[in-house]
């Protein structure tokens, strides 16, 4: 069909995984694709790596307080760890207001989580801590 670019939006990232996946045929020829998952965009950027795209651009947008990711990829390879699918490998190099701003609120309201489950529970305590210092190593200051 000639088509260069291929845009999915407004769906969760693992839905759009697997729309990829069950489309695979219609990607070879792409040069491009652009994603907005909702959610989840973690499974996105796995399924990137694990089909061979490289992502080259990402931004976060907000709007009325709820913040969209938005992933440019192309084909190529790379290889990304857990920590890269999960906050994405161009948001880490370039540390964004938006990307910070996002990330910051939810350092917040993990931290009120936090603070409301009892010390008994120390697996769940945990559990929240590795996410709340996974946070704070994705959105510090370098230099």
């Amino acid at each position: 069909d000639g088509v260069t670019t291929i845009a999915i939006c407004g769906m969760g990232g693992r839905l759009i995984a697997d729309i990829l996946t069950a489309g695979q045929e219609k990607l070879s020829g792409l040069e491009r694709l652009v994603l907005q998952p909702n959610n989840r965009e973690d499974d996105v950027r796995a399924w990137l790596s694990d089909y061979g795209f490289k992502i080259i651009a990402e931004k976060v947008m907000s709007e009325k307080g709820k913040f969209y990711e938005i992933i440019v990829a192309q084909p190529g390879q790379q290889v990304l760890n857990d920590f890269e699918k999960r906050f994405g490998p161009r948001h880490l190099e370039e540390k964004s207001a938006g990307f910070l701003t996002k990330w910051q609120r939810e350092l917040e309201k993990l931290q009120v989580a936090l603070s409301k489950i009892p010390e008994a529970n120390q697996a769940d305590r945990q559990a929240l801590e590795e996410r709340i210092q996974a946070i704070k190593e994705a959105i510090q200051d370098e230099g």
